[in-house]
């Protein structure tokens, strides 16, 4: 990587983003991209990709001018399906599947709280989840080894798994589910074998939610966090992604405070339900 682009990186967070495809994490992005109110507690907003492009001019240096060049062009996919599905929500639509190319599309977020902590920016690299796999980490193409060689390099993994209702959907979910089971598995197995524990904080995001909480309860969040707990224990094969996934971070003591009111917290994981549709409220203070 050029010392252009990591001076601009500086300041970010970089989050790996795991889900299968219509798990919702273009439409958890395009949420959180398109911004939100003045007066609300949090504030968020898309960074143009026009702001921070790769400097791909320079040649000299093949391998680093190849992957600035791959940047350019996660960046630029990222972009292309959050606008799109932008376009779709102005529409009053919901967006289209996108389609599982083995792109890994990247966006980049400035974000504010109300907290006087000043702005901070995020980068996310989405990784399709039906394409980690165990047999993928002696592939080195594959998805499976590029998160495990950049795995110390993420400030966090966000693991995207969609809540289910119908049978149809619980047997979806199931196999997803089954899928990065496997995956994170093999890879506590052996990051174990040579050594290593990530110490890395874990969000499990249980996107949809509005499927299993029809009345959304935002004023009350410990209600949603009684029925996420719930739903959990009523459907077991989410609770095996929850081990998976803390058998890769170290046990760390995690303090809840109110803004992960509607979090499990787990170690160094927690589990959070996110909607991107269905009832909604405006989180102004004062």
């Amino acid at each position: 990587m050029s010392s252009k682009i990591q001076s601009k990186l500086a300041h970010y967070y970089r989050f790996a983003l795991i889900g299968s495809t219509s798990s919702g994490k273009t439409c958890m992005l395009a949420k959180l991209a398109e911004g939100r109110d003045a007066n609300s507690r949090f504030s968020s907003a898309k960074v143009p990709l026009g702001d921070f492009m790769p400097d791909t001019t320079d040649n000299t240096d093949q391998s680093k001018w190849s992957e600035d060049r791959q940047l350019q062009e996660n960046f630029r996919i990222g972009e292309e399906r959050i606008d799109a599905a932008m376009e779709r929500f102005s529409n009053q639509q919901r967006p289209e599947a996108t389609s599982n190319d083995g792109a890994r599309p990247m966006m980049r977020f400035k974000l504010s709280d109300g907290e006087q902590r000043g702005d901070f920016y995020v980068w996310t690299e989405d990784y399709a989840g039906e394409l980690l796999n165990k047999e993928g980490l002696t592939d080195p193409k594959s998805q499976s080894s590029r998160l495990k060689k950049n795995l110390l390099k993420y400030d966090g993994l966000i693991i995207v798994v969609e809540a289910a209702k119908s049978e149809a959907e619980m047997a979806t979910v199931q196999k997803q589910i089954n899928t990065l089971n496997a995956f994170f598995t093999a890879l506590a197995d052996e990051e174990k074998r040579e050594g290593r524990q990530y110490n890395i904080p874990v969000a499990i995001v249980v996107t949809k939610w509005d499927r299993v909480s029809t009345d959304i309860s935002f004023t009350r969040p410990e209600e949603e966090r009684n029925r996420l707990e719930s739903f959990i224990q009523a459907h077991p094969f989410y609770e095996k992604i929850i081990t998976a996934i803390c058998a890769n971070a170290m046990d760390l003591p995690v303090e809840q405070n109110q803004n992960c009111a509607t979090a499990i917290i787990r170690g160094n994981s927690a589990v959070f339900p996110v909607s991107a549709f269905g009832k909604s409220w405006q989180d102004a203070q004062g």
